[in-house]
């Protein structure tokens, strides 16, 4: 199976701390080694609301979801992904 992961930080801090990006980044690969799954890359919005889909980063992994270069999208958790139940 190959993957697309997704990560988010809402806030200029922690986007420009760049720990918590790296943080869900390594769990995404150790989940998807876990499952002998491969990524094909991991998107980010660093600094971006989970307010709607309007976020570079989450656009380039539908974008690979829809085009079947990846199969399976893993976040850290859903909140990463929105808030918006809509959306999801």
């Amino acid at each position: 199976m190959i993957a697309v992961g997704y990560v988010r930080v809402s806030t200029e801090e922690q986007a420009a701390s760049g720990l918590s990006l790296e943080n869900q980044e390594a769990r995404i690969r150790s989940f998807a080694d876990a499952l002998s799954w491969s990524v094909l890359a991991v998107h980010r919005d660093p600094g971006a609301s989970g307010k709607n889909l309007d976020r570079p980063g989450v656009q380039a992994a539908l974008d690979d979801l829809r085009s079947g270069r990846a199969q399976a999208l893993i976040v850290l958790k859903l909140a990463r992904l929105t808030r918006s139940v809509r959306d999801l």
